[in-house]
């Protein structure tokens, strides 16, 4: 294996452990993610009353670090949204395999049913 084939397969099972981390520890990040708004939002309340003649590069160092915020939010919500999807796809194979199979015995209980009488 090449080395840049080394380090996309180490990259790959390093996102896989990120979203699986997402996935079973939604609650934590949820929570963080409140933490972090609230903290921002204190911050940007705190830096305009201490420092009045900055307001404008202040909001605007607020809204890049908030949409920053958001965007790593949104990233962390779609890997766990993709673990969701992909157990789903798991869960409705599993589901039509037993309903094929409950469909089978089902015709030959019916056959075996006939054969009696």
């Amino acid at each position: 294996m090449r080395f840049h084939g080394f380090i996309f397969r180490e990259i790959e099972l390093f996102w896989t452990n990120i979203r699986r981390f997402f996935h079973n520890h939604k609650t934590l990040f949820d929570i963080l993610f409140l933490s972090l708004y609230s903290i921002e939002q204190g911050i940007l309340f705190i830096s305009i009353v201490i420092f009045p003649e900055q307001t404008t590069k202040i909001i605007t160092g607020f809204i890049i670090t908030f949409i920053t915020t958001i965007s790593l939010e949104k990233i962390c919500m779609e890997s766990r949204y993709k673990e969701l999807n992909d157990e789903i796809t798991v869960i409705k194979v599993e589901y039509n395999k037993i309903m094929n199979e409950n469909n089978d015995l089902r015709k030959t209980l019916a056959k075996n049913l006939k054969k009696d009488r």
